[in-house]
């Protein structure tokens, strides 16, 4: 995201002052695209590891408190993704007009095609298909160029209906304009990934990491795709295509699952995780629990030793067996 960033403030043909503002709409919406997909994907693990996950010892706990704030400090995620799809629409403004934007807008010429209801040569006829980078990446333009019908029609209904430009972006349009931004740091962020992956020399890197690629793409698609039938770009099959292929990429990902988690190397300091240490072992949270639960150093409530030492009358043993 950063060269991608860097190559927006260097783009040619373009007057500083655009180049300044597609910089801050980038930077608003990879702000809070970037900051949601992290809480997201940090609560989705806490789930995934069941009542380990849930146990401060994991340590995921405090990851997802720490996480928290990002989502609206240094700018309130809703008003940043507010930001950078007004300049989008301001762009396409300018687009309509025949004046130069900048590249990762380039979505927009499929929006013309789809408002002129014109044949969007799109080939996927299999999961075959569907696994090249190319495909996915038109697809993640075609449906950002759904989401820009969408967001401009409901502006010129209301236009049409007498209502002011400011009541009709904060009363009916904001929702479009969210998803027309994410929509685009999509598509931003996928292009920038596959730039980075292609400078990458390791084979066997590269070819795991794009079939991450390929999923994060598939993903999106199998989200929204409701958009891409409504504007008739989708048929019947495709979606079943999109499905195969998820699961193609799975079977595909898992045996590097691992690997490319572990590939971070973030620190035991860092995780400060029981169930996440760098030995793979368990071990670490029978330890803390022993040493650093409250109830292990506190004198026992009155009536634990009888307790403790009662038996059952039909089993002889005693009810309670203290493992600590």
């Amino acid at each position: 995201a950063e060269d991608g960033i860097r190559d927006a403030q260097e783009s040619r043909g373009l007057g500083d002052v655009y180049k300044r503002q597609v910089v801050h709409c980038l930077l608003s919406g990879t702000k809070a695209f970037y900051s949601w997909t992290v809480h997201q994907g940090i609560e989705v693990v806490r789930q995934s590891c069941g009542g380990q996950g849930f146990s401060m010892y994991s340590g995921l706990p405090t990851i997802l408190l720490q996480n928290y704030p990002n989502i609206t400090h240094e700018g309130d995620n809703t008003v940043m993704a507010l930001q950078c799809g007004r300049f989008i629409l301001k762009s396409f403004r300018e687009f309509m007009n025949e004046k130069p934007i900048h590249q990762s807008l380039e979505f927009m010429h499929e929006y013309l095609k789809i408002q002129q209801g014109e044949l969007i040569n799109l080939k996927l006829e299999s999961v075959a298909d569907l696994l090249d980078v190319n495909i996915v990446k038109q697809l993640l333009q075609l449906l950002a160029a759904c989401q820009l019908v969408k967001a401009t029609n409901i502006m010129i209904q209301a236009s049409s209906d007498g209502i002011n430009v400011r009541d009709s972006w904060d009363k009916y349009a904001g929702i479009a304009v969210v998803e027309l931004a994410e929509a685009y740091i999509n598509i931003f962020s996928f292009d920038n990934l596959y730039e980075a992956i292609c400078q990458e020399t390791n084979e066997n890197l590269v070819s795991a990491t794009t079939d991450l690629l390929k999923l994060f793409g598939v993903n999106i698609l199998l989200q929204k795709a409701h958009q891409l039938f409504e504007n008739k770009i989708f048929a019947a099959g495709h979606l079943r295509i999109l499905e195969e292929g998820r699961d193609k990429l799975f079977e595909s990902i898992r045996p590097n699952a691992l690997v490319l988690i572990e590939g971070w190397n973030f620190s035991d300091n860092a995780l400060r995780s029981a169930i996440g240490n760098s030995n793979g072992s368990y071990e670490q949270l029978y330890q803390w629990a022993k040493e650093y639960t409250s109830f292990n150093h506190k004198q026992n409530l009155k009536g634990w030793e009888e307790l403790q030492g009662f038996r059952g009358k039909q089993f002889g043993e005693p009810i309670i067996t203290p493992k600590l």
